[in-house]
């Protein structure tokens, strides 16, 4: 006798458990019948408790558990998760100090999940099912009728939930029935959330004799078209119908198949390799150089390095041969960009380096684009993704080069959910594969340019543009003195008078302001009342376009009042400025102008990025006013003036960042001119002229503003000379939540970790969000290893008494 093999088990990650269940993996048995097709990573339903429920399995042994183990049931046909990958979660899950199926739910799109769906069909022929159902149940029209409709229609199976909704909870007793007769099986199948696209197709395989004059012309067309058509383009050029073409496949003429069809993101944008490409500059050619020696021994313990360059320098160029080289010797690589407007224009340039080998992903494409992008990726057919933040989860094959490109952005940093940032997280990807993380900004984090200087990293610098270009000039607009008592506006006369002289030039303009909407915030002149969100501690701002005021924290909107609220006056007014106003103003100030706008509210609809772009780069319009997003990586060559309206907007906000951020914003806006041959003007309109990071600005002087930021960072022990964490204790009663964060600190304290500091708990900059009060603690440690296993515990032993307890690794903001 053969000895029976062994019993294997897949320990599977349940998803979506109840907030009490403790454990999130459970080890199950795996039968017979599902061991030639198992494998890590699929999805599994699993029995739980007295339910189904969805899970990955995320390991597979021989080692029998203590407690006795229930089957898997099903399992999914594809793999989403190699281990090399799963690895990484892992990883991420320790970093972050999260559940690993947070990070599961955030590393795989929605797009390739599925559900659980309970199926039945009948079992033998259809006409002895229908016989055995005749004759065994003659008594029982219903159950008869209910037998029937399982085999009504294609396909032969019908869906639980389907039945339920035809005969009601009656149907339940039959199916007991005739399953015991053995008539009928009832099974699990795992449904993917986005179904594949395809199409049918014509395939010519002979002509035989006999054929209607009809039919030979319908023939005829399709060996004109190759043999190869699709039916749809068949039926359209042969003006035909698809019951002669079925015709033509029952005498052997054609054959009709199912095939799949790529849905294909910004299919307009050209995919055709340039015949020609520029010679790179000396200094270009030198960098290149180094980056792939640095490919060829990545640097140790961890693999970075910071590529630094001025606007304009060609750093994108030095990117694609980078990756040529990576893909010439069987890699891939990972292309991250700070915002999904950036994807069109970097798509275009790497189409045209790298042709069907590039991919794109980000969460504006539609569902069906991204799970086809996400498959071709993970069958190596495009070595090459683009994309923002999400894009570094992306499931290429060899990756050996993530580039992040404006590696300076917050946007990197994920502000909800799994805080993660796709800097560490690329760095913890390739770290654990090999390769490379190649960082590059004309104004680094002060974190990477520290490493860099201190020669933790390598560093490598580009610091002029291309063809020696000068940066442009930037005149200083001191807000406070230029109206000498007049009436204040928006547009200082030297930026006026630039804007005119450029559009009578047929000259193009960007203006810069970091604020949405019509008016940040309306006042009742009479009384003094703000008018503010219900559900959060902030004030609404009125939207003009739709005559309403909006909370950009929670939605909140609401028709704008004709009367205030508290003494009925009709005196309200807005004050402050947003980007709709700012373009209202511009379009009465310059008609001449085609003024275009680009914010979060011009941009929400699919490809709205694209078609704004578009217009401004082919001269269809020649203002271009938008927020932070028009600061970064745009290239415009007929950009001659630049106007950042209101300089200063961010420097008093309680964050230690509020410097470095003002900094990188300014220099990159002002990078946006002068791109081409033509000379660029740059107006900085500030009431802070003095602020040292204005100051440094102007002249474009990263290197003086890092030295004196720097040096007060270091007397407050802020990052780069420590790390940070910032605990979020969120509840509906205020007083609840600031006790348990005030437990939480006192039982931190206990632990008696060394040069630990904590500041707090106290309300959080914006105290109230949707009707939940929020009370904040910041810790400030040198080694962020030494307060990780005692985060860990108190996190899980406090998480219950409040409605949610969010625990920030390495926080992007204060607020």
């Amino acid at each position: 006798m053969h000895a029976s093999p062994p019993v294997l088990y897949a320990d599977v990650l349940i998803e979506d458990l109840p907030a009490h269940v403790e454990r999130e993996i459970y080890t199950y048995s795996v039968p017979e019948t599902l061991r030639p097709e198992i494998g890590l990573g699929q999805q599994a339903t699993v029995p739980f408790g007295s339910r189904l429920r969805l899970g990955y399995i995320v390991r597979l042994h021989q080692s029998p558990p203590p407690v006795k183990t229930r089957p898997l049931q099903t399992i999914s046909e594809q793999q989403l998760l190699e281990p090399a990958f799963l690895k990484w979660l892992h990883w991420i899950s320790a970093y972050y100090l999260c559940s690993l199926s947070q990070v599961l739910s955030t590393a795989l799109p929605r797009q390739l999940t599925g559900s659980v769906r309970r199926l039945l069909a009948p079992l033998g022929s259809v006409a002895e099912f229908v016989a055995q159902l005749e004759r065994r149940y003659l008594l029982q029209p219903d159950l008869v009728d209910f037998g029937k409709y399982l085999i009504s229609s294609a396909p032969s199976w019908k869906t639980w939930q389907g039945c339920k909704r035809k005969f009601g909870g009656r149907f339940q007793g039959w199916v007991d029935t005739l399953r015991q007769e053995g008539l009928i099986e009832v099974f699990d199948q795992i449904q993917p959330k986005v179904q594949p696209l395809t199409r049918l197709f014509v395939t010519y395989l002979r002509e035989p004799t006999g054929l209607t004059p009809r039919q030979a012309g319908v023939l005829r067309t399709l060996r004109q078209a190759g043999g190869y058509l699709s039916l749809a383009e068949l039926l359209d050029q042969s003006e035909t119908n698809a019951g002669l073409v079925n015709k033509l496949e029952e005498k052997g003429a054609v054959e009709i198949s199912n095939a799949r069809m790529r849905r294909v993101p910004l299919a307009s944008l050209s995919s055709k390799i340039q015949s020609e490409r520029p010679p790179l500059t000396e200094t270009q050619e030198q960098v290149l150089a180094k980056l792939l020696l640095l490919l060829e021994s990545p640097p140790q313990p961890e693999p970075l390095a910071l590529l630094h360059g001025v606007t304009g320098s060609g750093k994108t160029e030095v990117y694609m041969h980078t990756m040529a080289r990576v893909v010439e010797q069987g890699g891939s690589c990972i292309f991250l960009l700070p915002e999904i407007a950036l994807t069109p224009m970097m798509l275009q340039r790497l189409r045209g380096f790298f042709g069907e080998q590039v991919a794109i992903l980000h969460s504006g494409l539609g569902e069906g684009e991204y799970l086809d992008e996400w498959e071709r990726i993970r069958d190596g057919d495009a070595p090459i993704v683009v994309g923002a933040r999400s894009a570094v989860f992306a499931p290429v094959q060899k990756l050996r080069l993530i580039v992040i490109d404006e590696e300076h952005e917050s946007s990197y940093k994920q502000d909800n959910g799994l805080r993660y940032d796709a800097r560490t997280l690329a760095m913890g990807r390739v770290w654990l594969t090999g390769g490379l993380v190649l960082l590059g900004s004309a104004t680094p984090r002060l974190e990477t340019w520290q490493r860099a200087q201190s020669g933790e990293i390598p560093y490598l610098e580009m610091p002029q543009r291309i063809h020696a270009q000068p940066l442009p000039p930037v005149s200083v607009v001191d807000m406070r003195t230029v109206f000498n008592g007049s009436k204040a506006s928006a547009f200082s006369p030297p930026l006026r008078l630039a804007i005119e002289a450029a559009l009578q030039r047929d000259e193009q303009v960007i203006l810069l302001l970091n604020r949405r909407g019509y008016a940040a915030s309306v006042l009742c002149r009479s009384c003094g009342e703000t008018l503010h969100c219900p559900l959060c501690a902030v004030s609404l701002t009125y939207h003009r376009s739709e005559e309403r005021l909006k909370c950009h924290y929670c939605d909140y909107h609401c028709p704008m009042p004709e009367r205030c609220a508290k003494c009925k006056s009709v005196a309200i007014h807005t004050f402050g400025l947003g980007t709709q106003k700012l373009e209202e103003m511009t379009r009465k100030l310059f008609p001449q102008a085609r003024t275009i706008r680009m914010d979060r509210d011009t941009t929400a609809n699919k490809n709205a990025h694209l078609e704004l772009l578009e217009s401004f780069g082919s001269g269809q319009s020649n203002v271009l006013i938008g927020t932070q997003m028009v600061a970064k990586g745009l290239d415009f060559p007929k950009v001659t003036v630049v106007g950042l309206m209101v300089a200063d907007l961010a420097l008093n906000l309680p964050d230690f960042r509020a410097a470095e951020r003002t900094f990188q914003l300014l220099t990159q806006a002002a990078g946006r001119g002068g791109r081409g041959d033509l000379p660029a003007r740059v107006f900085l309109q500030t009431y802070a002229p003095e602020h040292m990071a204005i100051r440094h600005a102007i002249r474009h002087d990263f290197s003086a503003f890092a030295q004196e930021e720097l040096s007060l960072r270091k007397d407050l022990l802020y990052p780069p000379f420590g790390s940070l964490v910032r605990l979020v204790f969120v509840h509906p009663r205020q007083e609840q939540a600031q006790q348990v964060a005030e437990h939480f600190a006192q039982a931190l304290r206990q632990e008696n970790l060394p040069d630990l500091q904590i500041l707090g708990p106290t309300p959080a900059p914006i105290a109230r969000i949707r009707s939940l009060f929020l009370v904040q603690m910041m810790l400030k440690i040198p080694n962020l290893q030494h307060v990780r296993p005692a985060l860990r515990k108190l996190a899980r032993s406090h998480a219950a008494e409040v409605q949610r307890l969010i625990v920030d690794i390495d926080p992007y903001t204060m607020l």
